[in-house]
């Protein structure tokens, strides 16, 4: 069984999903699966999951005839999954190459937390750093009280144990069904963020939420 299990819904993303799929196939932490979760696509990206599931056997496919949802979509894939970690993946980010590493040792050391995430950095559509950058707490106390305010988990990093995830009955059919699961686990574990930037949003692809982009400084363009 592989240690780690990482979910990807994907929804009409054939822009970017052979990079995102690279950036999971090409990390130093090899134990993994990557469940894709279909969810009714009316693009090529069943073809482009299709052509890599035949060169990969860590990446497994699972259709949907139609488009139940991004919450449904997660469910699923976490319901599929074999490992002992769950890690969530947009269908239209970057993992950077450490990621899984940092986040699996980070649990393992820390058998308190039940989920972790991490620093995030942006980059606009033409593939270029910005000065954007989102580093929410990591102090698990302080976390966990600012989930009072807002999300304070990117949910793409999200990872956290599978048999927690079975427990709480993964995602519910919510509008913030990220958030909704953060607060249910940080009812009955810690939660943390990784102090490292390990994830890479493409901005202007999704709807960042205010609070998120009143949190994030300004930083000098990184070299």
């Amino acid at each position: 069984m592989p240690i780690i299990s990482v979910v990807m819904p994907v929804y009409n993303a054939e822009r970017y999903l052979a990079v995102t799929i690279e950036s999971i196939l090409n990390q130093t932490y090899s134990d993994f699966e990557l469940i894709a979760v279909n969810d009714g696509s009316e693009d090529n990206s069943a073809q482009i999951l299709e052509t890599y599931q035949q060169r990969d056997k860590r990446l497994r496919v699972h259709h949907q005839p139609q488009n139940m949802g991004i919450g449904a979509a997660r469910t699923m894939g976490c319901q599929l999954a074999k490992g002992e970690y769950i890690a969530q993946m947009d269908s239209d980010d970057v993992s950077l190459p450490n990621r899984l590493a940092r986040q699996v040792e980070y649990l393992q050391a820390h058998p308190e937390i039940g989920g972790c995430g991490t620093w995030i950095q942006y980059i606009n559509r033409d593939n270029v750093l910005t000065n954007r950058k989102w580093q929410p707490a990591t102090e698990p106390t302080v976390l966990r009280w600012s989930l009072l305010f807002g999300m304070q988990i990117a949910h793409p990093t999200w990872m956290m144990r599978r048999d927690l995830a079975q427990e709480l009955g993964f995602y519910r059919s919510l509008t913030a069904e990220d958030y909704d699961l953060v607060i249910r686990v940080s009812h009955v574990a810690q939660i943390a963020n990784v102090p490292k930037f390990s994830y890479i949003i493409v901005f202007g692809t999704k709807v960042i939420p205010t609070s998120m982009l009143n949190l994030m400084p300004q930083y000098p363009q990184e070299r």
